[in-house]
């Protein structure tokens, strides 16, 4: 079983001309886990290194997300583990000459021809607030209780000052706050507003300050769900990384549970090493620290 790609990227690596037919690094682990809205391309084959049957399982992972009575009975609100599809794989004797994971050649940008007329600036659509601007600025994201709803999704840019402060003391730019519930952006087709009395984040995709935005996530609600976005790639920041944006992490754990205490899962917070695959733990479009 290897991985062809996660919510669309393909991993590839650079590649000159006489080197087309050298395979990338496939990943192949024995169990993949997935995150809700991710999609996870799999190419999976048994003529190789089984000679045998082999069973693959899809399935749910068991959660809870109440704490359990103290009478004993049921979470009010528990996941049980369910099995979705069982493929079974016969063994063969022949063996595919598919190579999988080839580099692909990949087309460089071009300048544009002489006197070809230049494409005009694109503006900000109506309602975007402005992006980040300065390297130390960061974004600090808060689901905060949502009244008669179950949340809201609030999002400010920081500019912290010149030396490392703990997160929440440093200040937001109230002029690019938004703190509204997703059903202020809904229309009642389905559709979603984007106009000048609905303001939303905008990023733009410039490979400078889009590609290096740190974000702090809260969870202030009593709502547990997974944090992801859909077609953006994420990782765990370095303490490097963190620090660089002027947030002290003197007096921060970098995991949620003391790993000597059986106290519940532990999540790590942030890595203090360097970023790395994990072969035998995905998460979705996140990358976890190398152990």
């Amino acid at each position: 079983m290897r991985i062809l790609s996660i919510d669309g990227v393909v991993p590839v690596s650079p590649a000159v001309p006489d080197a087309l037919e050298k395979p990338v690094l496939a990943s192949a682990p024995t169990d993949v886990l997935v995150m809700p809205a991710s999609r996870v391309e799999l190419y999976i084959r048994n003529d190789q290194a089984h000679p045998d049957e082999q069973v693959y399982v899809l399935k749910t992972k068991r959660m809870v997300v109440s704490p359990k009575p103290s009478d004993g009975s049921a979470p009010p609100d528990s996941w049980p583990e369910v099995l979705l599809a069982k493929i079974k794989l016969k063994p063969t004797q022949r063996t595919s000459p598919v190579a999988v994971g080839l580099n692909a050649l990949r087309p460089s940008a071009r300048a544009p021809a002489a006197g070809a007329a230049a494409k005009p600036a694109r503006g900000a659509p109506p309602g975007c607030i402005r992006d980040l601007e300065d390297p130390r600025e960061y974004r600090r994201v808060s689901f905060n209780p949502g009244g008669d709803l179950p949340f809201e999704v609030k999002t400010q840019i920081i500019r912290p000052g010149p030396g490392l402060l703990p997160e929440s003391q440093n200040k937001a730019d109230d002029k690019v706050t938004i703190a509204e519930p997703f059903e202020f952006y809904a229309k009642e087709d389905g559709g979603v507003f984007w106009d000048k009395d609905h303001p939303h984040v905008c990023i733009k995709l410039d490979h400078k300050f889009s590609h290096a935005q740190l974000w702090v996530l809260r969870n202030n609600s009593d709502f547990l769900h997974n944090f992801h976005i859909h077609q953006i790639k994420f990782r765990l920041a370095t303490r490097k990384e963190i620090e660089a944006h002027g947030i002290s992490l003197k007096d921060v754990p970098a995991h949620a549970s003391d790993p000597d205490c059986d106290n519940g899962p532990d999540y790590q917070l942030y890595s203090d090493g360097k970023i790395c695959l994990s072969t035998s733990h995905w998460s979705g479009t996140t990358l976890f620290p190398c152990r």
